[in-house]
């Protein structure tokens, strides 16, 4: 078989060069935390002493309200616990609550109003930012959540100008800086001007410098040098897993990295830390097979690599098609026409597939 013709060549990159276009949330309301004092016990029976049970967030805050449903307070804090728990439709619910009790409350407006837009419920979204100003016109945070709408509209003069007000009033609001960079490289996707990917990095960076341990920026610096080719994005890979060290897109784009560079050994221990924190992460466990196949020449790993991914991923029909070159070059003929056959059945374009099993039909 002609390598160049018929090995597939197939890296799983879409997770760190595909520019996400969703813009991140930040919330940076906590829940008020519940202590207990309890005083040191002195010279007592072992068994007259009173344990102290943790206290069930969640259900603390639905007993408080159930005694007293007017209180915008419980609401929203149990919103808050919602959000911290990934649960934006129950907090949006709760939220929406806590403004009907107190719809003057600019705090909870606000909150209100980054749920829609989590939501995608943008016009709700631009109500509340808007009667926030009405009321505050300094509110920061209501400027940079009407940005945030405007962006996900496809206005970026509009978004910008309102994070330009949010600037004039805290020149030190981190998440600003961040969408501002989120909108210039989407802006150089679309136009490819480098001057928009300078004022990228430059907003990413400066949203570094208010907040130093603002993973999501160093990922969106480490991703756009990796584009460029340029070595210091392995510095901003290394910077967001200090931050988070389980965190499996950093450690994804930092085999990558490797894998571009062809230090493919530097490539497989990254995709094995993801595999110590995931053991079911497909793409991992797919490059690592690719790994194994097309450098190492190993290939009974790279089959197991291959059909352990086709276990966790029925539908992952670059797996199946590998796992076909992998048992090819073994000599298993009939096993890679199977496994040729289950990519073509699921994706019946497969045009590498198919070339490949006529050549081994003939």
């Amino acid at each position: 078989m002609n390598n160049n013709d018929f090995l597939m060549c197939t890296f799983e990159k879409n997770n760190y060069m595909k520019f996400s276009v969703i813009l991140l949330l930040i919330f940076l309301s906590l829940v008020s935390s519940c202590e207990t004092d309890v005083k040191p016990i002195d010279n007592v029976v072992e068994d007259t002493v009173v344990i102290v049970k943790p206290i069930d967030s969640l259900n603390f805050l639905s007993t408080a309200i159930q005694g007293n449903t007017q209180n915008a307070k419980l609401w929203f804090d149990r919103a808050n616990y919602f959000m911290r728990q990934g649960s934006i439709s129950d907090a949006l619910i709760d939220m929406t609550s806590a403004v009907r009790l107190d719809s003057v409350n600019a705090i909870y407006r606000v909150k209100l109003a980054d749920l829609q837009v989590s939501s995608l419920k943008l016009e709700g979204a631009l109500d509340n930012y808007e009667y926030v100003l009405s009321i505050d016109s300094a509110n920061a945070n209501a400027y940079v959540g009407m940005g945030r709408v405007f962006a996900l509209l496809n206005n970026p003069g509009m978004a910008t100008g309102y994070l330009n007000k949010a600037y004039q009033i805290n020149p030190h609001l981190s998440e600003a800086y961040f969408l501002e960079g989120l909108i210039y490289r989407a802006d150089y996707d679309e136009t490819k001007r480098e001057e928009s990917i300078k004022r990228a990095l430059s907003s990413f960076q400066t949203a570094t410098e208010q907040k130093p341990d603002f993973y999501a920026a160093y990922i969106e610096m480490g991703v756009i040098n990796h584009r460029m080719g340029n070595d210091i994005a392995l510095d901003y890979y290394n910077t967001a897993i200090d931050i988070a060290p389980k965190s499996i897109e950093a450690w994804y784009n930092k085999g990558m990295y490797f894998q571009d560079k062809k230090m493919y050994s530097e490539a497989r221990t990254c995709y094995k830390t993801i595999s110590d924190i995931d053991s079911l992460n497909s793409n991992a466990l797919y490059n690592q097979g690719y790994i194994k196949m097309l450098f190492e020449k190993d290939l009974d790993s790279a089959i197991y690599f291959f059909n352990y991914v086709t276990q966790l991923d029925t539908n992952h029909f670059n797996a199946y098609n590998n796992l076909g070159l992998s048992l090819e070059r073994k000599g298993e003929i009939e096993k890679a026409k199977n496994a040729y056959r289950k990519a073509i059945d699921i994706n019946p374009d497969f045009k590498l597939a198919k070339k490949n099993l006529n050549f081994i039909s003939k």
